[in-house]
C-alpha cells in the first residue's frame, strides 16, 4: 500500500541512537514516571478512574443487563464510591467482562498492568516509526499516558497504539499488520473510523481484511450484548454519554466551549459539535495520502486523520489527545522545515494533562522532566538555535559547548512551564479553564496545519 500512495515501502530511518542500555533507561523512566503519576495522585483524581464504569459495564452484560442503564445498581459500588456503567461499544466491554469475573482490585491491578504494557509498546513502536531517540519518546508519553490515561483507567492508550502499530505496518508494506492494528484504534471509535476509512479507500490490499476485522467485532459485540442493546447505544446512549460528558473537567474543544458561549448550550453543542468532527475527519482522509508524499512517511496516512479525530468534535478529553503524537513525532522525525512543528506540538501536548491537576507537585515535576528530555532531543536532532535571530556570541557559545545550551534551553523551558503552572492557578476559574485547555488546542491546530501545509510532491512512477 505504500507503493500505491507513491512511497517507497522502508523504514522512515535506520539511526540507531542506541543500544539495550537506552532502552532500560527509557523504560525505567517510564516506569518510574507512571508509577509517580498513579501512586501519587490524591484520592480524588482517583476516585475519577473510569475503570470502575468499564468494571461496572462489564459485570451488567455478564448477568445479561443492561449495560447502558443509566441507574447505578448495588454491584456497581466500589471502595465506597457509586458509579454508573460506562457507555461502550459492544465490543469495548467484552475484555470488562471477562474482568468481571475476579475481585474488582485485582483486576484493576491487571488493568493498570495491561495499559502500562500497552505503553511501553507504543513506545517501542514509535522508536521504530520514527527513529526519535527512545527518552525523547518516553518524555511525551509519561505526561500524555502515565500522567492521563494510566492514572484515570482510560482506553487510550490501546488507541495510541492502534495508530501507531498502523503506521509501521504500513512503512512495512504489511497490509495484513495494518488492518489488524487498525482494530485496537477502534478501542476510541471516534479516533478509528476515520483510520479505517482512510485505508478502506488508499490502501486497497487491507479492504478484505477490513471488512474480517469489523465483521469480527460486530459479532463480539452481537454476541456480547444483542441486537437490541447495539441499537440502543447507537440511537441513544451514545448521545447522552456526549451530553454528560461536556461537565467533564477533562473535557476539551469545540462542544464543550459551545455549551459555555450559546444559549442553546448543550442542543447545539452536540449539533455543531458532530458537523465539525465529520467535516474534519473526512478533510484529513481526503489529504492523507499527499502529506504521506509530502511527508514521505506513508504512516502519515493513518495519524494524521486520527490526529484530526481530536481536533474538535463533540466529545474530547485531553487525555485522548495523545492520539496525535504518532503524527506530531512523524513532523519531528522529517528533514524538513516542518520537524519544528512536530516538537513543538510534542512539547505542547504534554501540558493539559500537567495542568488539570496541577495541585499533585509530582504531575509537575513529571511535566518539567518531560519538557527538559524533550528541548534537549530537538536541539541534538537539530541546531536550531542557529536559525533564530539570537546574538552571535550566544550561537558560537552553543556551537562550541552544545550540552551546555541544549541544558541551559532546557532549564529555561522548565522554569517558564513551572511559572506558567503556577500562573494559571491565580486566575479564576472561567479564565482558568481556558488556559488550562489551551496548550492542546494549540498543539493540534499546529500539526494540522503542518500537514495541510506540506508541499505536494509529483508522483512517481509506479
Amino acid at each position: 500500500m505504500a507503493r500505491f500512495i507513491g512511497i517507497d515501502a522502508s523504514p522512515s530511518r535506520t539511526i540507531d541512537f542506541s543500544g539495550i542500555s537506552m532502552w532500560l533507561l527509557a523504560i525505567a523512566l517510564l516506569a518510574a514516571g507512571c508509577l509517580l503519576a498513579r501512586y501519587g495522585a490524591d484520592s480524588k483524581t482517583l476516585a475519577q478512574n473510569s475503570f470502575a464504569s468499564y468494571y461496572c459495564a462489564g459485570g451488567l452484560a455478564r448477568e445479561h443487563q443492561d449495560p447502558y442503564s443509566t441507574a447505578s445498581p448495588p454491584s456497581c459500588e466500589h471502595d465506597g464510591l457509586l458509579v454508573a456503567p460506562a457507555t461502550l461499544p459492544g465490543y469495548d466491554i467484552a475484555p470488562f467482562t471477562l474482568a468481571s469475573f475476579v475481585p474488582y482490585h485485582v483486576a484493576l491491578g491487571l488493568w493498570e498492568a495491561l495499559l502500562f504494557m500497552a505503553i511501553v509498546a507504543t513506545l517501542w513502536t514509535l522508536r521504530k516509526l520514527t527513529g526519535l531517540p527512545q527518552l525523547a519518546i518516553a518524555a511525551v508519553l509519561i505526561p500524555t499516558e502515565c500522567g492521563g490515561s494510566l492514572l484515570l483507567g482510560e482506553l487510550a492508550p490501546f488507541a495510541v497504539l492502534g495508530v501507531a502499530l498502523t503506521g509501521l505496518f504500513l512503512t512495512r508494506d504489511a497490509p495484513r499488520g495494518a488492518a489488524y492494528s487498525a482494530a485496537l484504534t477502534l478501542a476510541l471509535p471516534q479516533v478509528g473510523l476515520p483510520v479505517v476509512v482512510a485505508l478502506f479507500f488508499f490502501a486497497p490490499r487491507t479492504r478484505w481484511l477490513l471488512w474480517l476485522v469489523l465483521a469480527l467485532l460486530g459479532a463480539i459485540a452481537l454476541a456480547q450484548l444483542g441486537p437490541a442493546a447495539n441499537l440502543e447505544y447507537l440511537r441513544q446512549a451514545l448521545s447522552a454519554r456526549v451530553e454528560s460528558d461536556l461537565t467533564l473537567p477533562t473535557q476539551s474543544w469545540l462542544a464543550w466551549a459551545l455549551t459555555i458561549f450559546n444559549e442553546n448550550g448543550v442542543v447545539d453543542a452536540l449539533r455543531y459539535g458532530w458537523l465539525q468532527s465529520t467535516a474534519t475527519a473526512l478533510l484529513a482522509v481526503l489529504f492523507a495520502p499527499r502529506i504521506a508524499r509530502a511527508l514521505d512517511a506513508p504512516a502519515a496516512l493513518v495519524a494524521f486523520p486520527a490526529a484530526a479525530a481530536v481536533l474538535g468534535g463533540a466529545s474530547i478529553q485531553s487525555y485522548e489527545l495523545a492520539v496525535a503524537i504518532p503524527f506530531a513525532m512523524l513532523l519531528a522525525s522529517r528533514p524538513t522545515r516542518f520537524a519544528l512543528a512536530g516538537w513543538l506540538g510534542l512539547a505542547l501536548l504534554a501540558i493539559p494533562n500537567v495542568w488539570h491537576v496541577r495541585t499533585a507537585p509530582e504531575q509537575t515535576a513529571l511535566g518539567a522532566v518531560a519538557l527538559a528530555i524533550l528541548v534537549v532531543s530537538a536541539l541534538h536532532e537539530r541546531p536550531w538555535f542557529g536559525r533564530f535571530a539570537l546574538p552571535q556570541v550566544v550561537v558560537s557559545a552553543f556551537r562550541e559547548e552544545p550540552w551546555l545550551g541544549r541544558f541551559a534551553l532546557a532549564l529555561g523551558a522548565v522554569a517558564i512551564l513551572i511559572g506558567a503552572t503556577f500562573l494559571v492557578g491565580e486566575f479564576t476559574p472561567p479564565r482558568q479553564v481556558w488556559l488550562e485547555r489551551a496548550p492542546g488546542w494549540l498543539a493540534l491546530l499546529l500539526v494540522f496545519a503542518a500537514g495541510l501545509a506540506a508541499p505536494p510532491v509529483p508522483d512517481r512512477v509506479r
